[in-house]
């Protein structure tokens, strides 16, 4: 992933078909909602710059269609908790 990825993705918060939410996987597995990846640009993109491992670090996406949750719960984004739907 390269920081000119990661801006370009930002530009496309929804898979297209489909609309549903991008979301960002990062290098210790985590996931991080659109709204959060906005929010925290900068640490990312020094994350993805220095290839620092610290939970920034965005090193791939996924849409919403593709999460495997168990039925009546749901997936939250590891920064801010709240669902990713």
């Amino acid at each position: 992933m390269t920081v000119e990825e990661f801006r370009k993705q930002l530009e496309t918060p929804y898979a297209w078909p489909g609309g549903y939410a991008i979301i960002g996987i990062t290098s210790d597995g985590g996931m991080i909602c659109i709204d959060c990846m906005v929010k925290e640009k900068e640490n990312i993109e020094d994350s993805i710059k220095t290839e620092t491992n610290d939970g920034w670090r965005i090193v791939s996406f996924d849409n919403s269609s593709n999460l495997d949750s168990l039925e009546g719960e749901l997936t939250l984004c590891d920064h801010c908790s709240e669902p990713i739907e």
